[in-house]
């Protein structure tokens, strides 16, 4: 999908024809300029406005080699649209970034910043038809200025701290999360598994800080067949192989078993063949002889030192040969060969490092490697009996859990834990009928799990959600507008006084675009519910109650600190997203981290400020 705005004066576009090359070099500047970013932005704005909220609509997407994606989140639909307009280019580049570092609030980005260049645009050529020109810098720096006003200030006066020792507020912020993705009605149980998950993967460092590594710790593992509801969270790894694993004396229904494993990471059949290079010629029969028999006595010294070590469970990276396999399986040795990880985020390495996690042991990389390990083994062996605390990390390791869980068309998935040792690992087993839908399902998680995440390893504050914690802001930047004073009678202080007053102008105006997120939650439920008042009805009656609340907060807020109950003054009134009315969102359980809004604010104004600094567009393009 290509994305773009053509500016329609013509008298604007100034063609300079190059003699050496036969192109046109294309100049859109001043206004022209500015509103041609302007509206490429509101594209954007405008695909993703119905997917705000519980009530969020789905966009099809067609790419050019003619595959589909079907989804609502934000964050793909930005990311699988192509942009051409580098001025909305900025705009998703910002707004994806916000979906790598927090893991959600992609479409409130979009949606805040575009009402904010809309509005700001607005005020600029009404101020420049009505002679009281500013210029766009000016513009920009009382918008940082207010940035900072809302971050340093208002944002933590309408925020309530919570108790993070406890998991009921991590269920709520989880839940909010999944709650907009399209199997919201399976939110409990994909909110239990989210939380599982990170509390089996959380690392505290001798700071006693929260560390949460979900891209070594945490797998997600999708199997296409089932019901949604039977996706779970399994401590340990999941693993899959298109060869048939070789078991033997493994009873999947027991959990107690201890097996003793090796991880070979290097491919066997390459090292034969290269030990096998170094005779160019053979020149008689028992030159032949050697020579086929490199291969046997490699693979016989190798099951032997197995047998000798009472090895009963080896992984073997890549795919080995029907002897060594027949060998192992006379021995009662299981075998694993050909494995992969489920998750194809991950480097391909990546799943010898989380197996080598799980078994506690150090993965064999070259044929000379077992050999030296054997004998690194014995020494710490040796220091293990001078030292008690001395903890011996071989190459040989344990588990307690191997089950095959699903074969999908050729592919095995397998099961693994290790009960013997804390590693810290856990899968994500995610089930549903098609892949769209399994799909759809990983980015709600992967979601979630970031959003976690950061608010677990930041300070433990939410705010209201619906819309709540906007209009409040909302109430807070206008009452910052009232009380700066422009009347002053002070003549020679001109420059003074044209400050005061864009600032007061662009504050009430920054005041009224906070509240786009609850007027399009009331909007994206107003057309599926009937009987409720009109959009602007119902948000100039929030945005009353709100007002109201702040006029009397401050005294409000020290008589309940004098009863020990500071955090009721917040007022929680927001939109509820199913019938778009006005609802405490407090007893809804809808909230958000502080981080998450304070993320979502910063990143919408700091793309309101790039591209209102645009006064030339120059390019070879046919965008301007």
């Amino acid at each position: 999908m290509k994305i773009f705005l053509k500016n329609d004066e013509e008298n604007s576009l100034f063609n300079f024809d190059n003699s050496n090359q036969n192109n046109q070099l294309k100049i859109l500047n001043g206004d022209n300029a500015l509103q041609s970013s302007i509206n490429s932005a509101l594209s954007i704005f405008s695909i993703l406005k119905t997917s705000l909220g519980p009530r969020s609509m789905s966009k099809l997407i067609i790419k050019d080699n003619g595959s589909y994606i079907i989804s609502n989140d934000g964050a793909t639909i930005l990311s699988n649209i192509k942009v051409e307009h580098p001025a909305a280019v900025i705009l998703v580049n910002i707004a994806l970034s916000q979906d790598r570092e927090i893991g959600d609030g992609t479409t409130s980005i979009v949606l805040l910043a575009g009402e904010i260049l809309k509005s700001l645009t607005k005020l600029y050529f009404q101020a420049k038809f009505d002679g009281k020109l500013i210029h766009q810098t000016t513009i920009t720096t009382i918008l940082y200025q207010l940035l900072e006003i809302i971050n340093n200030g208002i944002l933590d006066s309408v925020s309530v701290e919570y108790d993070n020792s406890t998991t009921d507020t991590l269920f709520k912020l989880a839940g909010v999360a999944l709650g907009t993705k399209h199997y919201s009605y399976w939110t409990k149980n994909l909110t239990t598994i989210t939380i599982n998950a990170i509390q089996n993967s959380i690392n505290a460092n001798q700071n006693s800080s929260i560390i949460i590594d979900i891209k070594n710790n945490i797998q997600i593992c999708k199997l296409q067949g089932g019901n949604i509801d039977q996706s779970c969270f399994k401590n340990g790894l999941i693993i899959s192989t298109k060869q048939i694993p070789s078991l033997i004396n493994i009873n999947n229904n027991n959990s107690s078993i201890k097996l003793k494993t090796i991880i070979v990471g290097y491919d066997i059949n390459k090292h034969i063949e290269s030990t096998q290079s170094i005779h160019e010629t053979i020149k008689s029969t028992q030159e032949m002889n050697k020579y086929y028999g490199i291969s046997d006595n490699l693979i016989l010294n190798f099951v032997d030192r197995l047998i000798r070590n009472k090895v009963t469970l080896v992984f073997f990276k890549h795919k080995i040969t029907d002897f060594l396999s027949q060998l192992l399986y006379s021995n009662n040795i299981s075998m694993v060969q050909d494995f992969n990880d489920t998750n194809s985020n991950f480097e391909a390495d990546s799943i010898i490092t989380k197996l080598s996690k799980l078994t506690n042991s150090i993965p064999i990389m070259k044929y000379d490697e077992l050999d030296f390990h054997l004998l690194q083994q014995q020494q710490q062996q040796q220091q293990q009996q001078q030292q008690n605390e001395f903890e011996v990390y071989s190459c040989f390791g344990t588990i307690s859990n191997f089950e095959i869980i699903s074969k999908f068309e050729d592919d095995f998935y397998i099961y693994l834990n290790n009960n013997f040792k804390n590693n810290g690992l856990s899968c994500i087993l995610l089930r549903g009928p098609t892949k769209d839908i399994v799909d759809d399902l990983e980015i709600g998680i992967i979601d979630s799990l970031y959003l976690i995440k950061s608010s677990l390893e930041s300070t433990p504050m939410i705010v209201y959600g619906g819309g709540s914690c906007e209009m409040a802001i909302s109430m807070k930047l206008l009452e910052y507008s009232n009380s700066i004073n422009i009347n002053d009678n002070d003549n020679d202080n001109e420059i003074n006084y044209n400050q005061n007053y864009w600032k007061k102008e662009i504050s009430k105006t920054l005041s009224e675009c906070f509240q786009i997120i609850p007027t399009i939650l009331v909007m994206n439920a107003y057309n599926s519910c009937s009987n409720i008042k009109s959009p602007l009805e119902t948000i100039a009656e929030l945005s009353t109650i709100h007002s109201k609340k702040n006029q009397n907060q401050t005294e409000k807020q020290e008589e309940e600190e004098d009863n020990g109950g500071g955090s009721s003054t917040q007022c929680s009134l927001g939109i509820d997203g199913w019938t778009g009315e006005i609802k405490d969102m407090k007893q809804m359980n809808i909230i958000e981290p502080l981080i998450l809004k304070k993320s979502i604010i910063t990143a919408s104004i700091q793309a309101v400020i790039a591209l209102l600094r645009i006064d030339t567009i120059v390019s070879s393009s046919s965008f301007v």
